[in-house]
């Protein structure tokens, strides 16, 4: 059986350092990479729900090195987007163990939502969290995120309206009861 730990020590400082770099096509990659990663360490179609200590560690750092991009005001929108669709696969993945900054991860998801060009990829992380069987809890936003999104319904782009369906459906599925 393969060693998650000893290969992602191997270079998960690498991948970290990278998302710092000074080129968006570097930070960007860095972050697919965190993305697949996280999503490779523990999948969501699998029977396991614990976290081996040793692996809380690593995710944590990746996930902070990803939520640190995206809190980032001013940068290119390639390494916007990457840093969503990370941020969201660390709480798809792992929202059990990131629990902590979850409020915080929410919020700045749904200030993602207000902006044109990250518009759409918030949606799909909206939409990836709340597919997660760790039934990460969205209570802290899910009404705001529901009021957002019925706004985008009235918009006239389809794509948009298609998403916001996609991720209306989504919360509606696993947050229905505490959507006021």
């Amino acid at each position: 059986e393969l060693d998650v730990v000893r290969v992602l020590d191997h270079f998960e400082q690498v991948v970290i350092n990278a998302v710092d770099d000074d080129y968006s096509r570097v930070k960007s990659q860095a972050l697919l990479i965190i993305a697949r990663l996280l999503e490779c360490v523990r999948p969501l179609d699998s029977k396991t729900h614990t976290v081996r200590p040793e692996l809380v560690t690593i995710v944590c750092k990746m996930f902070d090195a990803a939520f640190k991009q995206l809190s980032v005001k001013d940068v290119e929108q390639e390494v916007k987007k990457a840093a969503l669709d990370a941020v969201a696969k660390g709480v798809a993945h792992f929202g059990d163990v990131l629990q902590d900054r979850l409020t915080e991860t929410l919020a700045v998801l749904l200030q993602r939502l207000s902006n044109e060009v990250t518009r759409q990829t918030a949606l799909h992380a909206f939409s990836t969290i709340a597919e997660s069987p760790l039934h990460v809890d969205l209570g802290s936003c899910v009404n705001r995120l529901v009021q957002e999104l019925s706004g985008f319904l009235k918009k006239h782009t389809s794509s948009l309206k298609h998403d916001t369906v996609v991720t209306l459906s989504a919360l509606v599925m696993t947050s229905g009861k505490i959507i006021e």
